[in-house]
């Protein structure tokens, strides 16, 4: 008889195995809310998230189409009529959005490139390369096509 009730003892969990469930599942619920609590109750991670996704898939739009043109157009493609598109996109800021030079300049035994300001048609002599450049809600993102 002393056998059956020893067995139906170590049937379950012991109080000690469930106080120190209950203390670590307190620990790691204590991590959990500091750690994630303002950002899944925040709404402007949330909007922030949501608009640099907006500002990435425009910016995807516009290289694809680049590409496509690219690829369609041959050596008829001009940049210049590309940027008129590209105007009409949607996060477009057209006072960031334009053609750029980088010339070389030596100082102190390198050479270093520096860019021109933006304007709106391409220079004459270096290679043309268009910036484009989308903002949203403060956030930026800009591309370097050529």
């Amino acid at each position: 008889m002393s056998t059956l009730a020893r067995s139906s003892r170590r049937n379950g969990f012991s109080l000690i195995e469930l106080i120190v469930i209950i203390v670590l599942f307190g620990i790691m619920g204590t991590f959990l809310i500091t750690l994630k609590g303002p950002l899944v109750n925040s709404t402007s991670s949330y909007s922030w998230f949501q608009d640099q996704m907006a500002l990435q898939q425009e910016m995807e739009n516009i290289i694809g189409q680049y590409k496509y043109n690219r690829s369609t157009q041959g050596t008829l493609f001009g940049l210049t009529a590309f940027r008129s598109w590209v105007l009409g996109r949607p996060f477009v800021v057209s006072a960031e959005t334009g053609f750029i030079t980088f010339t070389p300049a030596l100082s102190a035994g390198t050479t270093t490139y520096s860019s021109s300001s933006i304007q709106t048609s391409p220079p004459g002599g270096a290679p043309a390369i268009l910036i484009v450049t989308l903002r949203l809600n403060g956030q930026a993102l800009s591309c370097l096509l050529s």
